[in-house]
């Protein structure tokens, strides 16, 4: 085993050369633009480097179980082992038995390093624990409705202010989490409901709309009313339908909202009302109420108060 001393920024680094590339990215890495003229790109402490001029290239992904058998099973783990996570950086204080320069690390010297790094490893507070506790719960969110990254990263925002008012005590981490989703999809002005946040949460409406009423008080947070158009865009590419209809049923909601029509409520209910106005006129789509209803999270009964009171102020 070789190793190699390289100097980035002014820091000295002891890499091991004989480090192999495993990750499913190396083909990726190896065919970027090279960044000096004789390229070597390793692995170190979990990322691409390249181990002639320093250049970091990207992170690298360990596939290797958490389970652990010897202590060289857990050295070949910690190759990977993050030096930051999503609550900020941590000091991480090595158990290797030689220096930065290959020298070996006097016993003496060794036992108190390992002693300070068996204390930092248990010193946290406990808003990074709460974090710990609620960030794979964004993350199930966000892959469950196929949110995008910055309605969670303005979640995950909202959180930490929630963490620093105090509010999760004697609180649900999963309540908050799902309100604190539903409050940036409201700020992002997405065609998203309450229910849909809900049942990705595993949580019922009521206790996600208790948080959200709190987090909003507490907060101050400023939201507009929902619009009711992109629930109809929405709802139109549910029920497969062509663009033209869906533009002529915002129209006929345009219409009925000029001719006095006051939209209160829920907005997803008028949006399936104006949806299957328009395609009750033509014979080719088949749709019932139901169905509309069941995509809308509304009953028949609202859908079809909502048609009727679309239709009275549209056609007088």
């Amino acid at each position: 085993m070789s190793v190699d001393n390289i100097e980035f920024e002014g820091l000295e680094f002891r890499i091991n050369s004989d480090v192999e590339l495993k990750s499913d990215s190396e083909d990726k890495i190896k065919n970027e633009e090279a960044c000096c003229d004789n390229p070597n790109i390793i692995i170190y402490r979990g990322i691409y480097v390249c181990n002639n001029c320093g250049m970091v290239k990207g992170p690298t992904y360990s596939t290797q179980g958490p389970r652990v058998f010897s202590a060289e099973d857990v050295k070949n783990k910690r190759k990977t082992e993050p030096y930051y996570n999503d609550t900020g950086y941590r000091t991480l204080i090595s158990r290797s038995k030689v220096d930065i320069y290959g020298y070996p690390i006097k016993n003496k010297v060794r036992l108190k390093y390992l002693k300070l790094a068996k204390i930092q490893k248990s010193i946290t507070n406990s808003y990074e624990r709460n974090m710990m506790v609620a960030s794979p719960k964004f993350g199930h969110i966000y892959s469950a409705l196929g949110l995008s990254r910055a309605v969670i990263q303005e979640a995950d925002n909202i959180y930490k202010k929630v963490l620093n008012e105090k509010l999760t005590t004697g609180r649900s981490i999963n309540q908050l989490v799902a309100a604190c989703v539903y409050i940036a999809v409201r700020l992002l002005d997405l065609p998203r409901t309450i229910e849909e946040v809900a049942e990705a949460s595993h949580i019922s409406v009521k206790k996600v709309s208790r948080n959200y009423r709190l987090v909003v008080r507490e907060l101050k947070i400023n939201i507009h009313p929902q619009e009711i158009p992109p629930f109809i865009s929405r709802f139109g590419e549910e029920l497969q339908l062509p663009g033209k209809y869906q533009v002529e049923a915002i129209e006929l909601f345009q219409l009925a909202k000029e001719n006095g029509l006051i939209a209160t409520g829920d907005p997803k209910s008028y949006a399936a009302a104006a949806i299957y106005i328009v395609m009750k006129q033509y014979k080719e789509y088949k749709v019932n109420q139901k169905e509309i209803a069941d995509i809308a999270y509304i009953s028949d009964v609202t859908l079809r108060k909502k048609i009727r009171k679309i239709r009275s102020v549209a056609c007088s």
